[in-house]
């Protein structure tokens, strides 16, 4: 599924999405000290945007042909439900850290 290896590199750039607290805090507080919390935010925003459009990308999988062959449809079900949780999952860390620094 080319979704999930897109998934996979939208998580990569901060690591575990259970480490984007720390990832935020770290990249805001030197982006505070360097002047460049507008491109700090933008680029948070930036993913969060990423992230809407993967979703979009899933609903298609799950709105298009799928595999008659019960087992495969079953496995294209759990992956699809498995990259939805964790693109919401990030999705809200990030919107919740913008709200919670205020920005």
């Amino acid at each position: 599924m080319e979704t999930r290896a897109m998934v996979w590199e939208w998580t990569k750039c901060h690591g575990p999405i259970s480490g984007w607290l720390v990832a935020f805090q770290t990249e805001f507080e030197d982006a505070d000290r360097n002047g460049t919390v507008d491109k700090f935010v933008q680029q948070w925003i930036s993913h969060v945007k990423v992230g809407k459009a993967l979703l979009k990308d899933l609903q298609c999988v799950v709105g298009g042909r799928l595999p008659k062959d019960e087992e495969q449809l079953r496995d294209t079900f759990q992956q699809v439900i498995d990259l939805i949780s964790t693109l919401y999952t990030g999705i809200a860390t990030i919107e919740a850290h913008l709200a919670a620094f205020g920005l």
